[in-house]
């Protein structure tokens, strides 16, 4: 098994589900995954969270990165693995942050008022939030969303429904309802604390 290359590993994982195979691509790459977690550590555990937890995913998390790999001369599969490896720790880091501080006046004006402003703030804890929110709307398959909430509330001044509709050539009461879409989306995810589909 040492002298197969990737390649032929990576067909038989994906093709015929070989466990010899997936064992030897393990023993490659989980330092690279450990190497990548360990590097987070201190900012996982600054948000509270533990990083054991995902030590224990290695495993399944080097599977699922097997199964999405797709070949080629100028990607290579230890690269995928520290890439998956490095945004699980960010958008664990991330959901935890959200989680403490969905309570703040900020978030409020989103989750719970559709027609507050965002205005741009400096204070870097805020930012973060405002980033997370976005990463949360651009899962919605409907990529219209994001781009009218954030015509609709980034900037000093909260801009018309007819501004926005001329932008994204759509109606503005379609621009209306897409917006309030996009909102009610966010404010399930939020409360129901589901952030597994942001990885």
């Amino acid at each position: 098994m040492k002298d197969i290359p990737d390649k032929i590993l990576i067909k038989n994982v994906k093709k015929n589900g070989c466990s010899d195979s997936f064992s030897e691509l393990c023993k490659r790459y989980e330092n690279a995954f450990y190497k990548i977690c360990q590097k987070y550590t201190p900012a996982l555990v600054n948000a509270g969270l533990n990083p054991q937890d995902i030590y224990n995913e290695k495993n399944i998390i080097i599977y699922n990165c097997i199964k999405s790999f797709k070949y080629c001369k100028k990607t290579k599969l230890s690269t995928w693995i520290c890439n998956y490896a490095m945004y699980l720790c960010l958008n664990s880091i991330n959901a935890r942050r959200l989680l403490i501080s969905v309570d703040s006046e900020d978030m409020k004006k989103i989750i719970e008022d559709s027609s507050a402003t965002l205005e741009y703030n400096k204070d870097k804890d805020k930012e973060d939030n405002l980033k997370f929110i976005y990463t949360l709307l651009n899962k919605i398959k409907d990529q219209r969303i994001p781009k009218i909430i954030q015509l609709r509330h980034l900037g000093a001044k909260k801009k018309e429904w007819k501004y926005i509709a001329k932008k994204m050539n759509i109606s503005a009461q379609t621009a209306i309802n897409l917006h309030e879409r996009g909102i009610n989306i966010l404010r399930k995810k939020i409360n129901s604390k589901e952030y597994s589909d942001i990885i």
